[in-house]
C-alpha cells in the first residue's frame, strides 16, 4: 500500500495541464466510440452538479501557477434546498470544487463533464457541457435535455434553442407573493415549438 503522501503527489502530477489534457482526450475518445456503437446514446440527456471535496494548494507559488494554467481553485460551497414557500429545508456545505455532468438518461453514461470552483452556477456551464457532448456524439444526436430549476435561465433556453435541443427544465416559481404583481423570470418562456405573429409569441 502506498503512503498518503505518495498518493497526494501522484494526484498532483495528474492535475498538471498536460496530463489533464490527455485524460480529457481519453474520456472524449471513449464517448465518441460509444456514440458510434450505440445508435441512441445521448438522444435523451440530463444534467446536474455535485460537490467535490478537496483542499487548497498550501504553497502560494504553486497556487499561482495553477491559476495561470486556468485550473479552478478550491473554495467553500453552500447549497440550500427550499420548499414551495421558499423556506430553507436543507443546507449542504463543503470545501472543494463543483462537478458538472451531462449524462445519457437511459444508460446513465456520462457524455460531458466540467470541474469548476464552487461559485460557478449550473446555468453558467450549460453551454460548455452541450458543446462537449455534441462534439463527442454524431451530428443531431441530442434531442432533449432535462435539468432542475437551476438551469431555468433565459441564456440556457437560448443555447438549447440554437442547438435544436428540447428543454425539459423545472420552472422557477414566479407566482405573485404578498400581493405583488407577478414577475416574469427570463427563461420561463419556452422557445421550442413557438412562433411569432406580429412580434408576439404564438403556440
Amino acid at each position: 500500500m502506498p503512503h498518503g503522501w505518495n498518493l497526494t503527489r501522484f494526484l498532483a502530477v495528474l492535475g498538471q495541464p498536460e496530463h489533464l489534457t490527455l485524460m480529457r482526450d481519453i474520456f472524449d475518445h471513449m464517448v465518441q466510440r460509444l456514440g458510434l456503437a450505440v445508435p441512441d446514446l445521448g438522444t435523451h440527456t440530463a444534467g446536474d452538479s455535485t460537490g467535490l471535496r478537496g483542499r487548497l494548494e498550501p504553497h502560494a507559488q504553486r497556487r499561482t501557477g495553477e491559476v495561470a494554467d486556468g485550473l479552478p481553485q478550491a473554495s467553500g460551497g453552500r447549497k440550500e434546498y427550499k420548499d414551495d414557500d421558499g423556506h430553507v429545508t436543507k443546507v449542504v456545505e463543503w470545501f472543494g470544487y463543483k462537478l458538472h455532468l451531462l449524462v445519457d438518461v437511459k444508460r446513465e453514461v456520462v457524455l460531458a463533464f466540467d470541474i469548476t470552483d464552487t461559485k460557478a452556477g449550473d446555468n453558467e456551464r450549460m453551454e460548455a457541457l452541450v458543446d462537449q457532448a455534441e462534439a463527442n456524439l454524431p451530428a443531431d444526436r441530442v434531442e432533449t435535455l432535462a435539468y432542475d430549476k437551476a438551469a431555468d435561465d433565459i441564456k440556457v433556453h437560448e443555447v438549447l434553442h440554437e442547438h435544436d435541443i428540447k428543454p425539459v427544465i423545472e420552472n422557477r416559481s414566479c407566482g405573485p407573493k404578498n400581493g405583488e404583481r407577478e414577475k416574469v423570470i427570463g427563461g420561463r418562456v419556452p422557445l421550442h415549438g413557438k412562433r411569432t405573429v406580429n412580434g408576439r409569441l404564438a403556440g
